[in-house]
């Protein structure tokens, strides 16, 4: 699902948000979202953003589900080729030009360097027995 980057000055939008991951809850579909909000240029994590896990234990608390179990996962790149362009950019170095050269050699680049995906999965997590006492 698509939602817009802030939402906090949108009362309707938050509520009509909520409701839908009641929803989505109550019939049982999966859910994936990034709970660290992304990452900068340079890949650092971002503060976490815990609206959606609040509104996933609202629903739950509400009896849209008896338990809802949570996969962390972790997806990690060996290595970005922009990485290093960007980090210059955040250090107060010029961004280079976009057009149709720089496209160019940013496509060669991509396929001269290639790079390794590590994806891993943790222990579910009940968010019944992780919400204890509050429910």
């Amino acid at each position: 699902m698509f939602i817009r980057r802030s939402i906090r000055d949108n009362p309707v939008y938050r509520l009509t948000l909520r409701e839908y991951v009641g929803y989505l809850v109550r019939k049982r579909f999966n859910l994936e979202w990034y709970i660290e909000g992304g990452r900068s240029r340079t890949g650092k994590l971002r503060p976490p953003r815990l609206g959606l896990l609040a509104y996933l234990v609202e629903a739950v608390m509400e009896g849209a589900a008896d338990d809802v179990l949570l996969v962390p996962t972790s997806i990690v790149y060996e290595h970005l080729p922009a990485v290093g362009a960007m980090a210059a950019e955040g250090t107060g170095g010029a961004k280079q030009h976009e057009g149709l050269g720089w496209a160019l050699r940013y496509l060669r680049q991509q396929s001269r360097s290639r790079s390794v995906v590590h994806l891993r999965f943790g222990e579910p997590l009940s968010l019944h027995e992780g919400m204890g006492s509050s429910r």
